[in-house]
């Protein structure tokens, strides 16, 4: 479990980033809320300029696709934002 600060995925914010950075993944996986919600821009264009691939699905769906991910042996991240994000 890695405390990183992050309570928000929409109040997430690229100084919060460096410790998922750290753990050298190559796909991260953000889950929030019952409804489809997206990084901001900086967030996103900072994971992009280090080539970790940077994916924002609903609770559930991120769930589902660490599974899956992480049972083909991927090095995949993720981090659950369980209430419903605003």
């Amino acid at each position: 479990m890695l405390d990183w600060g992050a309570t928000s995925l929409t109040e997430l914010i690229e100084a919060q980033l460096e410790p998922l950075f750290a753990l050298a993944a190559d796909v991260v996986l953000l889950g929030a809320g019952e409804t489809q919600m997206f990084a901001s821009a900086a967030v996103r264009a900072s994971f992009r300029s280090r080539r970790i691939a940077l994916e924002c699905m609903t609770l559930g769906a991120a769930c589902r696709t660490y599974n899956i991910l992480a049972s083909e042996q991927r090095n995949v991240v993720a981090d659950y934002f369980p209430e419903r994000d605003r």
